[in-house]
Parts: structure tokens; C-alpha cells; sequence
């Protein structure tokens, strides 16, 4: 497998900050070509490229970022956006800087020294944008308005806990939507002291506050779920996969091409078996690394499919038979919902990647239309005073389609039109116009109309069947489409 360093001719090395970014160009030796620091904006990028462009030993270029998801995200964007390779930088740890100092220049070398020491075919590549940084930013949104509710929720039941007995009732009971609501329209006595006035206050902002994150967290996995279903339609529907556990499992995956495989996949989720064994016993224990938000996704998947789904709960009696503790077979149904995950977001993103690296023609008719070439006129009935009239020569299949041809009764304003790159006009064109115009083109409902010679010799203008016009047209302007049909290719 070639190292990085053997298919370049040149990386870029840079350690990012708030305000500047410290940058190094160096050869594939790791020998330092020049540096430089740009400022941590549009105007600092577009200097570092115009740079890059004019030291840079060859065409083949790859910038190594370090906090590509942080202060690096908008360098990593314009980079990505010029057509520049970048591979996601970590920030060196302690081994890594010892005997080495610590400041930007030998930062930004020892980012050029960690991407020319990688394989060429695992890079690794910054997380997407899109769709994905809108289910990061409301994952992140989510864990601050849970973490927010629980710790009011606590205090919440400690102001009711001193209360008396109606409050001590209410704090051992769940605080539902009517429960809060109750707290927040109850009235104050009059012959409170200060300590029960405060307390009352109190509880009422807290039920408020705890009412309306309930309402924001239904809209916020609203959300999720809208944006999982355009991503990976389908996900839902798999036994114990949630929006919320959907989304983060989409956000860790990224895009197809992050992991390998699903054994990779599984190292990430922290669900890869670890060796446990000993003597003469053979076992494997949980992984305590990797994403543990990712983790914690699986852990709940896993959770909810022992509880209700059937083929599971058969799974767990059967391993337990076998002699398998309740967690070595959670371990094993997590493995398997990872290896799951990565079949099916694997198989929907490298479809969507497909879609937008080979877009279908705009003029591509919804029903699949005959192959067969045609030589004919259509018109077809339009509103106002204008008609839609094509000329379809035989279709060479080449996929060169152009835009339908408008008609215009009565020829042109002026006199004039430009003509599309790679278009003609009809044959023996009007007189300094360039265009053909048929004087004598007044076909009746359900009748052909016979549109005369249109071509040189050899070449045949018969116009066959025209459609149904609902009103006399004494005179069109036709312009010729091209050399194919644009709605008769496939």
C-alpha cells in the first residue's frame, strides 16, 4: 500500500487558531519549503492558495489541517472548495512533542510529518457538512435542553420535597405537561412569608421553564426525524432505531469512505470485541474507547430490541443456554447493530453520491420514451398567442438535447434571435433573418397539417401528424432545435 508521501509532490501543513493560522509547504521529504500566517478569514484564505499556488513544487498538492471541525472548519471549506485534498489533522500529544517544543511553526511541521506517514487509501477525511452538520448542531442542542431540564427537574422536586404535603405529593409523582402547568397557574397565598413567597416564585419559573423545554424537545426530534428520512430513507422503521439514535449514527458515519469497513465502523462505536482470555478460558469484553456518543446510540438500539423485538429476545435465550452473561450478549447484539448501521448507511449514501455525481438530464421526460428516431413537426396547444413547435430530426442518441422551441406567431420582435452554441436554423432561411417562416400552417382539430418542403436535397420536411390546435395560426417562426431530439433521447 503507498504511503502518502510516495503520490504527492508537495503537503501543506497547518495549525489553526481563533484569530491566525500558522502554515508550512513542505516536500514530500518533509523538508520545508516556506511558511507563512494568514488570518483566520476569507481574505487569509484566499492569500494562502495565491501562496500555496507559487511555492508549491508540483501540481499534486494534499493540505494537512489540524481541528478541521473547529477553528479550521472555514479553511477547510475554501481548501476543499479549490480542489485540495484535506486530511484531518489531531492535535500531537504528549509523545509525539517530547524532545520537540511547543509552538505554531513546529505545530504546522508536525502536522506536514503526521500526513506524509499515512496510507494514500486511508485518509482521514473531514466529516461532512449539509445535512449532517444540521443533525450535529441539533444533537448538540438537544444533550444542552436534556441536561438543562434534568438539573431544573432536580430542583424542581427539592423546592417541592420542603413543601407541604400536596408538594411532597407532587415531587414523588411524574411531572407531566398537566402537572407543570398546574404549578405554573397555582396561586400564591396571601399570608405567605418571604421564605414561601420565594419558594413559590421559584417553583413557577422552574415549571415554566421545564414546560416549554418539553415542547422544544418534541420539535427538536421533529427535526431529526425529517432530516433521516431525506438521508436514509427507512432507518426508522428498523426495530428499536429512533431519530435521535438515527441522527447520531449518521452524524459519527459521516459520509461513505470514512470507515473502511464495518469492522472499522465497529472500532469507531466502540463495539469491537477486546480479547479477555485466559488459560483455558476464551472470552471477549466490552471496548471502552472509540465514540461514545455513537456508543451510547447502539447501547440504547441494543436495549430497546432485548425488550421488544421477538428475533432478539430468541437470540438472548438462545445464547444464554449457550452459557453467555447478559453482557457478553448485549456486547455481541451491539456488534451486530453496528455492522447493520454500516450496511445501510453505506448502501444510502454512496446512492446519493451517485445521484449528484451523475445528475439526470433536465430534459429527461418522466415516461421512458421510444427509442425509435423521428422526422416530424409537433405542435401542441399553448396559451395566449404562442404554440410550441419542434422539429425532431433522427435522433442520434448522443445525449447533446437542447431546450424545446418556442413559436412565435408572426416572426420575431425585430427581426432577430440568437441562436443556442451548436444550434442551426432551418434550411433556405427567410431573407436576413437566418430562420425559416412558414406562411401556410393552419391544421384544424384532430387534422394533420402539411407543413411543405423544409430541407435541401436529400433532406425531407414532411411534417406529419400536428395535434390539435384550437385556433388558426396564419403564421409561425420555426427555429431548429439541433441534431437531436430533446425529448426523444433516452
Amino acid at each position: 500500500m503507498p504511503m502518502l508521501a510516495e503520490t504527492i509532490d508537495g503537503v501543506i501543513g497547518v495549525d489553526t487558531h481563533r484569530d491566525t493560522h500558522h502554515v508550512e509547504i513542505a516536500h514530500p521529504t518533509s523538508a520545508a519549503i516556506a511558511t507563512c500566517s494568514i488570518s483566520n478569514d476569507s481574505a487569509g484564505y484566499a492569500q494562502l492558495l495565491t501562496w500555496a499556488g507559487q511555492h508549491a513544487p508540483g501540481s499534486r498538492l494534499a493540505m494537512c489541517i489540524e481541528g478541521t471541525r473547529s477553528y479550521g472548519a472555514g479553511l477547510a471549506r475554501a481548501a476543499a472548495a479549490a480542489g485540495l485534498p484535506v486530511i484531518e489533522c489531531e492535535q500531537p500529544t504528549r509523545k509525539t512533542r517530547r524532545g520537540k517544543g511547543k509552538s505554531d511553526p513546529i505545530d504546522a511541521h508536525l502536522a506536514v510529518l503526521t500526513a506524509l506517514q499515512l496510507d494514500a487509501d486511508r485518509l482521514p477525511t473531514p466529516r461532512a457538512d449539509g445535512d449532517r452538520e444540521a443533525l450535529r448542531i441539533l444533537l448538540c442542542a438537544r444533550q444542552e435542553l436534556t441536561t438543562t431540564s434534568t438539573a431544573q427537574t432536580n430542583r424542581l422536586r427539592a423546592l417541592l420535597r420542603d413543601g407541604d404535603d400536596t408538594d411532597r405529593r407532587l415531587a414523588r409523582a411524574r411531572l407531566s405537561d398537566a402537572a407543570l402547568t398546574g404549578l405554573a397557574r397555582r396561586r400564591q397565598p396571601t399570608d405567605a412569608s418571604r421564605a414561601q413567597a420565594v419558594r413559590h416564585g421559584e417553583i413557577r419559573r422552574l415549571a415554566l421553564a421545564l414546560r416549554e423545554a418539553a415542547r422544544a424537545l418534541k420539535a427538536n426530534r421533529a427535526e431529526l426525524a425529517a432530516i433521516v428520512n431525506d438521508l436514509v430513507p427507512g432507518l426508522t422503521n428498523r426495530p428499536g432505531i429512533g431519530p435521535v439514535s438515527a441522527a447520531q449514527a449518521i452524524v459519527s458515519f459521516s459520509h461513505a469512505g470514512q470507515c473502511r469497513n464495518d469492522a472499522a465502523f465497529a472500532k469507531l462505536a466502540g463495539t469491537s470485541p477486546i480479547e479477555a482470555s485466559s488459560g483455558q478460558t476464551t472470552r471477549h469484553r466490552l471496548n471502552r474507547g472509540g465514540d461514545r456518543a455513537l456508543n451510547n446510540a447502539i447501547h440504547v438500539i441494543a436495549n430497546t430490541r432485548m425488550r421488544s423485538d421477538s428475533s432478539t429476545q430468541a437470540y438472548v435465550l438462545r445464547r444464554r443456554a449457550e452459557g453467555k452473561s447478559d453482557r457478553e450478549i448485549r456486547r455481541c447484539i451491539k456488534r451486530y447493530v453496528a455492522r447493520q448501521l454500516y450496511r445501510t448507511l453505506t448502501a444510502a449514501m454512496t446512492e446519493q453520491r451517485s445521484q449528484r455525481m451523475n445528475p439526470p438530464h433536465p430534459l429527461t421526460p418522466e415516461k421512458k420514451a421510444r427509442p425509435t428516431p423521428l422526422t416530424q413537426i409537433e405542435a401542441s396547444a399553448a396559451s395566449g398567442d404562442e404554440h410550441l413547435l419542434l422539429l425532431a430530426p433522427p435522433c442520434s442518441g448522443a445525449g447533446a438535447c437542447g431546450p424545446p422551441v418556442r413559436i412565435l406567431p408572426g416572426g420575431l420582435p425585430g427581426g432577430r434571435m440568437r441562436l443556442p452554441t451548436g444550434r442551426a436554423a432551418l434550411p433556405r432561411p427567410h431573407p436576413g433573418r437566418g430562420l425559416k417562416t412558414y406562411r401556410k400552417f393552419s391544421p384544424r382539430a384532430g387534422q394533420a397539417g402539411q407543413a411543405g418542403q423544409a430541407g435541401q436535397a436529400g433532406q425531407a420536411g414532411q411534417a406529419g401528424q400536428a395535434g390539435q390546435l384550437t385556433r388558426h395560426t396564419p403564421r409561425l417562426t420555426v427555429v431548429h432545435s439541433g441534431l437531436t431530439c430533446p425529448w426523444i433521447c433516452p
